[in-house]
């Protein structure tokens, strides 16, 4: 096998481990923390429920990010006790390289939508 792409719990819990000795953690995918609300339900909410909501959300998925963190350090540290070698992986070549598409994307979505959606991606 030279390779498999399942995000790192799957890897751990199928145990890819045992055929694949070597993960490199591109951390190129974040898997979001969706939360959804019908629109005309949350317009008819008052402006102090709305931010009550709007903080819930920001409080929440901070807090599911550190769990998951978590979670991704305590399947890290056993694997490596199972012989897994962890390399990191230098994202600045690969995000050099999707820049043209970005600009493609910003000239569809707006440049400014774009530019923070990538500082987003980033935690900034």
């Amino acid at each position: 096998m030279d390779g498999v792409e399942p995000e790192l719990r799957d890897f751990y819990d199928q145990k890819w481990y045992e055929v694949a000795k070597y993960v490199s953690l591109s951390n190129y995918v974040w898997s979001a923390n969706f939360w959804f609300i019908n629109k005309d339900k949350y317009e008819s909410l008052s402006e102090t429920e709305r931010s009550a909501i709007d903080q819930a959300v920001i409080s929440t998925t901070a807090w599911y990010r550190a769990q998951l963190e978590a979670v991704y350090s305590k399947i890290q540290q056993e694997m490596q006790a199972k012989g897994v070698k962890f390399n990191d992986v230098n994202p600045r070549p690969f995000r050099e390289l999707s820049n043209p598409v970005y600009a493609q994307f910003g000239k569809v979505w707006g440049e400014a939508f774009v530019s923070q959606l990538r500082r987003d991606a980033q935690g900034e």
